[in-house]
């Protein structure tokens, strides 16, 4: 693959490359897309809504060593951990994900995520052969 892109929006990309879409971008997509890998997700957030949460928090965004959203948001510096309802932070949530049906990543070739598991822990789904 000559190109790496990033895709958010493996439904979309589904659409242009097996439905009625025509034109020279889906032709691209159509010959250059080998392999999508998704993530498990429920929602996804906006970076501006990380920045804001810093400055209610009083720190700044170099000071994290540790971001993570499994029911909870979990934030860890060098010397803190702050933890907080999810329900709090979903104003940042991406419009988009009001939208998207594909919670287990179910039209990627890949899924990967950690949702419902233990820290440090993840499941890989393979969903389609690789060539």
């Amino acid at each position: 693959m000559s190109s790496k892109k990033v895709l958010w929006q493996v439904d979309g990309l589904r659409s242009i490359q097996h439905g009625g879409v025509y034109g020279p971008i889906a032709k691209w997509y159509r010959n250059n897309v080998a392999l999508t890998i998704r993530l498990f997700c429920s929602e996804a957030f906006v970076y501006e809504g990380i920045v804001d949460l810093t400055k209610q928090l009083g720190i700044g965004i170099d000071a994290i060593k540790y971001f993570n959203i499994k029911g909870r948001v979990i934030i860890r510096t060098e010397d803190k951990e702050y933890e907080f309802p999810l329900k709090d932070f979903r104003k940042y949530a991406r419009p988009a994900c009001e939208f998207c049906k594909d919670y287990s990543a179910e039209l990627a070739d890949v899924g990967l995520g950690g949702i419902g598991l233990e820290n440090d822990r993840n499941t890989n789904c393979r969903r389609s052969e690789i060539r």
